[in-house]
């Protein structure tokens, strides 16, 4: 489990907090105040119109005629003329679709508030090494094989595998193996393979026998779904952390991404100590659930 930091006394994330929550205040109280003296206007203004070319122009690629700018604002109205009588109606009450999207479009306001500020190169470094494994750059082998095809040879191909690593065992510098074994569709030589690669050519069980064995001499046999394999490690690259300049782009965006989460908690933390929430514990109790699975943390 990635190791916390105490967000809390992130600067950027008070400023961020402090801000949304007196933002939304704000929207809340003067939208009480105009339900109560305005609920029967809609301005459709500059901003409203430039919003609307905005979307046309991004979709279609072009700017829409008169026409058609006549009426995206005539369709608008018309959305918020239907929006406004249902909720006055109580219509978005207990409907959970309207509930959802009411929650998604405060938390991605909160994300896109996040998404502005542009981490230091010493935040990105440390958000690197504090999650060095999602990055690590796997081991990768080089190796050379020599192919049995069991199917065809049975006990007959298991003996000629054995002798022929005897073979190769005495003989260090042999080099040509092209000629030996059975013809594998493959080749023989692979270069620069990584555990999870070597697993798609050649299975699982395969891949974790190679990358125990020690690199140079010829060890065996290897089992595939193929069928018998002996195997020489030519060369060994270890796994490593990269450097921040190698993954930049993808720490940037991860970074992005645990930062809107944190805000989302944050401004949660904060808006939910405006209210009173009560829970019947009694009535929590009293439901049936599915017990966890054997051995799982309580």
């Amino acid at each position: 489990m990635h190791r916390l930091r105490d967000w809390s006394r992130d600067p950027l994330l008070q400023y961020l907090v402090i801000g949304l929550v007196l933002a939304v205040g704000f929207w809340w109280s003067q939208g009480r105040g105009a339900a109560a003296n305005d609920a029967r206007r809609i301005d459709v203004g500059a901003a409203e119109i430039q919003w609307l070319h905005r979307n046309w122009q991004a979709r279609w690629q072009r700017p829409p005629t008169e026409a058609e700018l006549r009426g995206l604002v005539d369709h608008f109205v018309r959305q918020e003329v239907l929006y406004r009588t249902g909720t006055a109606m109580g219509l978005d009450r207990g409907d959970e679709v309207i509930r959802r999207r009411v929650q998604q479009k405060l938390e991605l306001m909160t994300e896109d508030v996040a998404a502005l500020v542009q981490p230091t190169e010493a935040q990105l470094q440390i958000f690197l090494d504090e999650h060095a494994a999602d990055y690590a750059v796997a081991e990768r082998r080089s190796f050379t094989q020599i192919y049995f095809n069991l199917d065809e040879r049975g006990r007959e191909g298991l003996d000629a595998a054995g002798a022929l690593l005897v073979e190769l065992r005495g003989d260090p510098a042999a080099a040509r193996t092209d000629d030996l074994g059975d013809r594998f569709m493959l080749g023989s030589r692979f270069a620069g393979l990584s555990p999870i690669a070597v697993a798609r050519e050649f299975g699982a069980e395969f891949s974790e026998a190679l990358f125990s064995l020690a690199p140079g001499g010829w060890e065996g046999p290897v089992y595939s779904g193929f069928g018998l394999h002996l195997v020489r490690i030519e060369s060994v690259e270890p796994g490593r952390t990269p450097t921040l300049d190698e993954v930049r782009d993808k720490v940037l965006r991860d970074h992005q991404v645990a930062s809107g989460d944190r805000a989302r908690d944050e401004i949660y933390a904060t808006l939910a100590r405006e209210y009173v929430i009560t829970i019947d514990e009694e009535a929590l109790g009293a439901v049936p659930v599915t017990p966890p699975p054997v051995g799982a943390d309580r």
